[in-house]
């Protein structure tokens, strides 16, 4: 299977929306379901560090990846990762963030940052298989529906 990050374009927001708003995504996105009006607030914040998966023109992952500059210009933040979830599990998630990490080392990044909540164990167990380790809690970092949650900063040197 062929793996290139991509620009996102104006033409992915239909599909960047429905693998973002899903109902096993959006619970750990920093907000909450929204109109397709309401996230254009959203795209128009991400849309410069949003990077896709695509096969032909369907979007099989989405990555917002903000790289640093002066002093920590080897760092990279992921801020968002979500694959597509009505392609089922298929190793997709596995594939496509081999294939970001890659990219990052090859771009002159030696360390990854994220955060994730503290509830999120598939996420978690998922990034710790790729060597990523907490460096630090973040208590109240998040509020869903009205309740506080706690976020893990992890990392990674590459």
């Amino acid at each position: 299977m062929s793996i290139k990050l991509d620009k996102a374009n104006q033409q992915d927001f239909d599909q960047v929306y429905e693998i973002l708003m899903h109902e096993k995504v959006n619970p750990f996105m920093n907000y909450p379901l929204l109109s397709k009006d309401d996230f254009k607030v959203i795209w128009a914040d991400i849309f410069a560090n949003l990077r896709l998966w695509k096969e032909e023109s369907e979007v099989l992952g989405v990555v917002v990846v903000t790289k640093g500059t002066y002093r920590v210009k080897h760092i990279a933040l992921i801020e968002k990762l979500a694959v597509n979830q009505t392609l089922g599990r298929k190793g997709l998630g596995t594939i496509f963030f081999s294939k970001i990490i890659d990219s990052l080392s090859l771009d002159g990044i030696s360390k990854i940052e994220l955060s994730v909540e503290t509830d999120n164990e598939r996420a978690i167990n998922f990034y710790k298989k790729f060597g990523f380790e907490i460096e630090g809690l973040r208590k109240n970092s998040l509020n869903r529906e009205g309740k506080f949650i706690d976020n893990y900063f992890m990392a990674k040197i590459i």
